[in-house]
């Protein structure tokens, strides 16, 4: 279930003390919260991807394509640090382009500072981390 890229390196990345099953819980209440849907999610794999969402209609799966920096995709991985706890990275996505011929991760980039998707993005992660420290 956990992609075979890695997260962006502009990705949002903290070290939180709760064990895996626990911050996906997490993540997964903030996720519904803020109205997005889950795609997937793995305490297994320590994963979490939403699906797309239009932050202008705030529904998941529009399919703006005159407009593709309206939807985003938010993705969470969970990585042990040992005795300092678990690394959250966290990324906020959109399509840069919509090339059908391009695999999907090479169409997709971080959102500017400043867009509604990181404004949800990091909504989320300041209730994870104000829930486990951080």
């Amino acid at each position: 279930m956990r992609p075979p890229f890695p997260p962006l390196y502009q990705a949002f990345v903290d070290t939180l003390r709760a064990d895996t099953a626990a911050l996906i819980g997490a993540l997964e209440e903030r996720i519904i919260e803020e109205g997005l849907e889950i795609r997937i999610s793995s305490v297994l794999d320590a994963y979490v991807e939403t699906r797309w969402f239009n932050v202008v209609t705030g529904r998941s799966g529009d399919g703006d394509v005159a407009h593709p920096e309206r939807e985003i995709l938010l993705r969470f991985w969970v990585d042990p640090l040992g005795p300092l706890g678990y690394q959250l990275t966290a990324e906020a996505v959109f399509r840069r382009v919509s090339d059908p011929s391009l695999p999907s991760r090479q169409r997709e980039v971080m959102v500017p500072p400043g867009h509604d998707g990181e404004a949800i993005l990091l909504r989320i992660l300041d209730g994870v981390r104000e829930r486990f420290g951080g």
